[in-house]
């Protein structure tokens, strides 16, 4: 185990003589404020069991298109606007937004086979077995990215492995910290070895969503280090919500450095609150986030941010 402290030891100062709290904030247009707020209001809209909601989420997805988003903001709601089309009968103009939202990958070909996406073709099953058979031709990956994913999926495998060999032999305290430890150097060195890929979680959505809650909460200095330039950069650009940013820069800062919470998203439960709030609704406004004072510690629940 000696061994095992000083491979975290040695990642926690090559991270650390890297990584340090940001020097320049992040100030967001009006216009990024308003497309990001109109996203809100679409995600706030519940119609899978209310269908009586779809003219509302229609107008809601139609409003945010309206606004003239690129391409890179508004190709992940595609997919969802396909699906209230469907469901709301509207089967031809929905295929028209599963197809952008296929061809322009934000949404993978065979998620149009989901159960509960065949419910919406009931009244055209013809059509969607066709577009179902087209979609699933095109699931191709090249043979780099497909060596990509492997190595993913066995990191993944291991991560699992790790946790379920805990909770069946409680006695080994140091597994989970063992197995982290050594995904996080090889994960490193795979950005190394796929230089093409900004974010190698982008190929693979389950291992980004688990691989990343898990390492990001052990290794906080990991995000800061390699995934906050490109999350950064997806707030800027309106594509990441910036209070999924807000909350993992706290969290990560607090935790790596132990300094005060910075957007106030999150503070360790009071223990790390920054007493100055004017300076934190400062830039809480230039991300377009509400006052300290209307901010509800349960209102969101923190999604990676990584696909």
């Amino acid at each position: 185990m000696k061994k095992i402290s000083l491979l975290v030891i040695f990642l926690y100062i090559v991270f650390g003589a890297v990584c340090q709290p940001q020097q320049k904030d992040i100030v967001l247009s009006k216009k990024v404020q308003k497309i990001n707020k109109q996203k809100e209001v679409i995600n706030s809209i519940r119609v899978y069991h209310k269908p009586e909601n779809l003219p509302v989420a229609i107008k809601a997805y139609e409003d945010l298109f309206a606004m003239d988003p690129p391409l890179s903001v508004c190709g992940p709601f595609y997919r969802g606007y396909a699906d209230v089309l469907a469901q709301s009968g509207n089967l031809t103009k929905a295929i028209t937004y599963y197809d952008l939202a296929i061809n322009n990958g934000f949404a993978e070909p065979d998620e149009f086979g989901y159960t509960y996406r065949k419910e919406y073709f009931v009244k055209d099953t013809a059509l969607y077995n066709r577009k179902l058979k087209e979609y699933l031709s095109m699931c191709v990956h090249s043979v780099r990215e497909s060596q990509l994913i492997y190595e993913l999926r066995q990191l993944l495998g291991a991560d699992q492995f790790a946790r379920k060999y805990e909770l069946k032999h409680p006695e080994y305290t140091d597994i989970l910290r063992f197995s982290d430890s050594l995904i996080m150097k090889r994960l490193v060195n795979l950005m190394k070895e796929y230089p093409e890929y900004e974010n190698i979680f982008s190929v693979d959505k389950e291992v980004s969503i688990i691989l990343s809650r898990h390492l990001f909460s052990a290794y906080p200095l990991f995000w800061l280090t390699y995934f906050e330039p490109i999350t950064r950069k997806k707030v800027e650009e309106g594509i990441c919500m910036p209070f999924v940013y807000a909350d993992l820069y706290d969290k990560c800062i607090i935790r790596a450095f132990g300094c005060q919470s910075y957007y106030g998203q999150w503070d360790n439960n009071g223990k790390n609150a920054n007493p100055d709030t004017e300076l934190v609704n400062k830039r809480r406004r230039w991300l377009g986030l509400p006052p300290l004072q209307e901010l509800k510690k349960d209102e969101f629940m923190i999604m990676p941010a990584y696909d």
